[in-house]
């Protein structure tokens, strides 16, 4: 759960300054921390503790969709998003393995996201968010959770990610990335350096580190131009 305590300060911070989102999905080969932590979140939120919960939580509802993943308990749902919450700011809902959900059951997801209550929380949990069904992938913030359970990034590395986030110039951030590829710098390192160091301001660099996610994605998945696919993510607006 190397991610846990940065994501502790990012969430106490968007929940002190009043900017928690509606909704989230966390995705990432490391289910069981990322539910964990979800857990964790509820039970701040509803005792000011990032403990895991030890007695049922008033207002979490945890459903696990490798186990119930009917329309049915999408339904329920619904009911319990819409009750006002009694100890906690949000009424939370955590859905684990997500994508395991029927697509009926995701539609009637997407209901409640396309017009959620005020004091609703919905964070659904998967490995891979392009397994859920885009319209509802989409209206909610993805948050990648990295399976290591350790983060030992070479300071070389640190170095090359700190410097292409600094580049002033696209020319510039071509020869970095040139440099990476030349010299074979693992690329798992180099992301987990590139989002470690923006996750510094997560606010402020979310459309970049959901291009950096995006862009890795497509690069496991597929066999396309690495150095094309790292130029693009620095083709966000924000980099411009």
């Amino acid at each position: 759960m190397a991610f846990a305590q940065e994501f502790k300060k990012d969430f106490e911070r968007l929940i002190n300054k009043g900017r928690l989102a509606h909704g989230y999905i966390f995705f990432g080969d490391d289910i069981e921390g990322q539910h964990q932590f979800a857990a964790s979140l509820t039970n701040y939120l509803e005792t000011k503790s990032w403990e895991m919960p030890v007695r049922i939580l008033t207002d979490a509802l945890f459903i696990d969709a490798a186990l119930n993943s009917g329309i049915e308990s999408a339904r329920s749902i619904r009911g319990f998003l819409w009750q006002k919450p009694i100890a906690s700011p949000k009424r939370s809902l955590v859905i684990k393995a997500a994508h395991e959900l029927t697509g009926a059951a995701q539609n009637a997801i997407l209901k409640i996201a396309e017009e959620p209550p005020e004091h609703a929380l919905i964070i659904l949990i998967v490995r891979d968010p392009e397994a859920m069904l885009t319209p509802l992938a989409s209206r909610l913030q993805k948050v990648y959770w990295s399976g290591r359970k350790t983060i030992a990034v070479a300071p070389e590395v640190k170095k090359l990610a700190a410097q292409i986030l600094h580049a002033p110039t696209p020319r510039e951030r071509t020869e970095i990335i040139k440099l990476i590829l030349e010299q074979g710098i693992n690329l798992n390192d180099f992301i987990t350096a590139l989002i470690l160091d923006l996750r510094k301001d997560p606010i402020k660099n979310n459309d970049v580190i959901k291009s950096v996610l995006r862009r890795w994605t497509l690069m496991n998945q597929y066999t396309t131009n690495k150095k094309l696919q790292l130029e693009a993510v620095f083709s966000v607006p924000e980099w411009r």
